[in-house]
């Protein structure tokens, strides 16, 4: 962190924001030790997924990073284990919607893109890594689910089973001269 920003790592099963039943989450808990009302996330990930959020301390580093997440100029990499074996180097590119209850596959939904590289495969298990050219709401997991290969854990959209942890984690995040990653704590 500096004066104008941090980056933070949220484990799986944490609130971005309070809301959907939840009295507070990270932003509220982060505006509350900073002392500090415009403190805000400008970067959201599910309350499942696990992995670094950018958060801005005042109003014009907010609009400064807003408009760089806007014009693509902010990159983030997520780690996924999903079912199946993947092709080595993959892309999808669809169009997706909120319908309220799930985010769905649609001809007028918002332009979807995701780059996908597996890294590793072992018994029936990939390892990609996911780069976001676009950054919609579970863009990744309902590419995915689409494409048959369901994250491991995610009960919305992948396989109803019996694992306790949601495989999908942001790694890193990049922009301007920073580059923000994580090594050790994929997955937890």
């Amino acid at each position: 962190q500096d004066e104008e920003m941090i980056v933070f790592y949220k484990n799986s099963g944490m609130v971005m924001h309070k809301g959907s039943g939840f009295d507070y989450g990270i932003s509220e808990m982060l505006k509350s030790y900073y002392k500090n009302p415009n403190f805000t996330f400008v970067n959201r990930i599910d309350k499942e997924t696990s992995g670094l959020v950018l958060g801005s301390k005042n109003l014009p580093k907010t609009r400064e990073l807003t408009e760089k997440i806007r014009d693509r100029d902010i990159s983030k990499s997520y780690y996924v284990l999903v079912k199946g074996n993947t092709p080595e180097k993959f892309v999808v590119k669809n169009k997706l919607k909120d319908n309220g209850e799930r985010v769905v596959l649609d001809k007028d939904g918002k332009d979807a893109v995701t780059y996908f590289e597996k890294l590793d495969y072992n018994d029936g298990i990939s390892l990609l890594k996911a780069e976001l050219e676009t950054g919609r709401k579970h863009q990744i997991r309902v590419q995915l689910s689409n494409e048959g290969y369901p994250i491991i854990g995610d009960k919305k959209y992948g396989i109803k089973d019996n694992s306790e942890k949601f495989y999908l984690c942001c790694y890193e995040i990049a922009f301007d001269s920073y580059k923000f990653n994580i090594k050790y704590k994929i997955f937890k």
